[in-house]
C-alpha cells in the first residue's frame, strides 16, 4: 500500500473520531469481558512464572484471583463487568484479588506500570483500578483523539463523587479512597486551548479518579503518524513514559493501514514493554459476524465506485481492508481490516523475532463471545 493511501485513510479515521467523539464514546462505557481474560493471563504469567496456554487456544481448565469461574468455550462471555466478578478461592488459600496485590516485574514493585495505546475514553483505566483494588496503578492513556480523551469517566468534572481541585493520591502512597491533602488542581483538558495538551506531550499530569488507587496521566500522540514518518524505535522516544509492566492496544488493529504499518506497531508495543512485561492487543473480527460483513461487503462496493480522489486509491487496498458507517450512518465513512487467524499468526512471528513469546490467544467479546481475538505477548 502506498504511503499516501495509508495517510488517507488513517485521516478518514481520525476526522470520524473527532466529529463523533461523543457518541462513540457513550458506546464504549463497560470493560470488555476479554480483559478479564487478559488479566488471568497477565497474572500466571508474573506469578507462576508459566504461559497460560503455551501459545495455543484459551481453555476453560485455569482460574486465578481475577474471575469466580471461566466460561465454556464457544459460549458467550458472562455480561457482568470486571469489578462485579468474585476472586476466586480454589487457586491457592489466600488468592483473592482484594488480599493480595498483584505481582509483577516492575522497577517500582508498590505500582502497576500501565501503558494504553489508542486508549480512547480511557475506560481501562477505571476498569483496572475497580478490579485491582489492592494495587497502586500508575496508567498513562495515549490517543490522537482528544475529544475522546476528554469524555473519559476519569476526567476532571466526569467522574462520580470527584470534587474539582482534588486529586488521587500518588502511586507511591496511595490509599483506596483517599486522596493527598493540599494537592494541587488536576489540569483539565481543554480542547479549545491547544496549548495545554502539546502534540506529543501530556496533556494532564493528573486526572481526576474515584479510585484512590489510580494515578492516571494522559498523552497526545498520533501513533499511526509517528510510525509512518519515522519508524517504531523512533516512536518509542516520543512517549512519554517508563517501560511499563503492561502494555494494552485494544479496539485499534483494526485501524491500522498496512500489514507493514500493522507489524511496526506490534514492535512498538513491544519496546514500549520492560523486560517480562505483558503486551496484549485485541483484533476486531467484524467480518465474522454477518450482519457486519454484509455492511462491509455493501460499503466496499459504494467506496470503489465512487471515490475518484488519488489519495484514496480502492485499487491499493490490500485484502482484508473494507469500510463500515457508524451506527446507521453508511455516509459516514471508517477504515476497518480485518485481522484473519493466518495474519495473527504472523504478528505472533514479528513478536517473537523482536524478543517477546506469545502466551496466549482467545476470542472474547460480543453477543457470540468471539467478535474480539486477542494476542498475548511477553517481552523477553
Amino acid at each position: 500500500m502506498r504511503n499516501e493511501t495509508i495517510r488517507a485513510l488513517i485521516e478518514l479515521n481520525n476526522r470520524f473520531y473527532r466529529e463523533h467523539a461523543a457518541s462513540f464514546s457513550s458506546t464504549r462505557q463497560a470493560p470488555w469481558p476479554g480483559w478479564t481474560r487478559m488479566l488471568e493471563a497477565t497474572w500466571r504469567a508474573w506469578s507462576l512464572g508459566e504461559n497460560c496456554c503455551a501459545g495455543a487456544e484459551w481453555t476453560a481448565e485455569f482460574s486465578s484471583p481475577f474471575s469466580s469461574s471461566h466460561e465454556a468455550p464457544g459460549k458467550a462471555p458472562n455480561a457482568r463487568t470486571i469489578a462485579e466478578r468474585q476472586p476466586a478461592t480454589d487457586l491457592t488459600a489466600s488468592s483473592s484479588l482484594e488480599d493480595s496485590p498483584c505481582t509483577q516485574p516492575s522497577a517500582d514493585p508498590a505500582t502497576l506500570q500501565v501503558l494504553d495505546l489508542a486508549c480512547g475514553n480511557m475506560r481501562l483505566a477505571s476498569a483496572l483500578a475497580a478490579d485491582l483494588t489492592s494495587t497502586n496503578i500508575s496508567y498513562l492513556g495515549v490517543d490522537t483523539c482528544d475529544a475522546l480523551a476528554a469524555t473519559a469517566a476519569i476526567a476532571p468534572g466526569n467522574a462520580p463523587n470527584a470534587t474539582a481541585g482534588t486529586q488521587p493520591a500518588s502511586p507511591a502512597s496511595a490509599t483506596a479512597g483517599t486522596a493527598p491533602r493540599n494537592a494541587a488542581p488536576a489540569r483539565q483538558l481543554d480542547l479549545n486551548a491547544p496549548s495545554q495538551a502539546p502534540y506529543g506531550q501530556v496533556g494532564s499530569a493528573t486526572l481526576l479518579t474515584q479510585h484512590g488507587n489510580l494515578h492516571a496521566s494522559y498523552q497526545s500522540l498520533d501513533i499511526l503518524d509517528e510510525l509512518l514518518s519515522r519508524g517504531a524505535r523512533a516512536t518509542r522516544s516520543s512517549i512519554d513514559a517508563p517501560l511499563a509492566d503492561l502494555v494494552c492496544c485494544f479496539g485499534f488493529m483494526h485501524h491500522v493501514p498496512s500489514a507493514n504499518l500493522r507489524q511496526a506497531l506490534i514492535e512498538l508495543l513491544i519496546s514500549l514493554a520492560r523486560p517480562g512485561g505483558v503486551i496484549a492487543l485485541s483484533c476486531w473480527r467484524f467480518m465474522d459476524d454477518a450482519r457486519l460483513a454484509a455492511k462491509a461487503e455493501r460499503l466496499d462496493r459504494s467506496v470503489t465506485k465512487t471515490t475518484s480522489t488519488p489519495a484514496l486509491d480502492p485499487t491499493d487496498l490490500e485484502p482484508g481492508d473494507h469500510f463500515l458507517g457508524w451506527q446507521n450512518d453508511e455516509h459516514t465513512l471508517r477504515f476497518c481490516h480485518h485481522v484473519d487467524e493466518a495474519e495473527l499468526d504472523r504478528l505472533s512471528q514479528t513478536a517473537s523475532a523482536a524478543d517477546a513469546q506469545e502466551i496466549c490467544r482467545f476470542s472474547a467479546d460480543g453477543r457470540s463471545g468471539a467478535l474480539n481475538r486477542y494476542l498475548i505477548l511477553r517481552r523477553a
